[in-house]
């Protein structure tokens, strides 16, 4: 149930409805709460970040994106926990504070790498380079190159994230900037 939900304010934000979009997360959001499903909450409130900033408003998608990496921080969920960074960088990079932008992904890269997440060390690597467009075109090429890499190792390879094999995802990163 709480999946099709997801999807569907999924479809909502990509055909720009993003009003919609907020009122189903915040029915998704609330019931996850009340049954204490902490997964969902975390990566509701990342899709609330995402809903949001799409709307414009500033301040409530960083209060959820920073809601999102404590809920993934409480639960110990090392995976969310990355996503909730990579939504924080691009919300950060998006508000121009680029030395923010850069911490997040950091510590994101550390994290995907201790875990060996093909997929989420692909999407950091992709930020990384968008973080690098404006002042260094050559790091910013070898981050889409090593994006590059992993994307192509992450197609070739089995499951290997025990996050994501217990959600059921082969390497699928939810963020503001990835498509399931």
């Amino acid at each position: 149930m709480i999946q099709n939900k997801m999807q569907t304010g999924l479809e909502l934000i990509s055909r720009g409805k993003y009003r919609e979009a907020v009122q189903v997360y915040d029915e998704i959001w609330n019931f996850s709460r009340e049954h204490d499903i902490r997964a969902d909450l975390a990566q509701c409130e990342s899709m609330l970040g995402l809903a949001h900033r799409s709307l414009g408003n500033s301040e409530g998608a960083l209060r959820w994106f920073q809601a999102s990496l404590s809920t993934a921080q409480q639960m110990g969920q090392v995976g969310l926990e990355v996503e909730a960074r990579i939504s924080l960088s691009s919300h950060f990079r998006q508000q121009n504070d680029l030395k923010t932008a850069l911490e997040h992904l950091e510590r994101a890269k550390v994290m995907a790498e201790n875990t060996g997440n093909i997929a989420q060390q692909a999407s950091v690597q992709g930020h990384l380079g968008q973080l690098c467009m404006s002042s260094d075109k050559n790091a910013a090429l070898r981050h889409f190159e090593q994006s590059a890499k992993f994307r192509t190792k992450q197609a070739r390879s089995p499951i290997r994230d025990p996050e994501a094999a217990a959600a059921g995802q082969r390497g699928v990163v939810i963020s503001g900037q990835e498509a399931l």
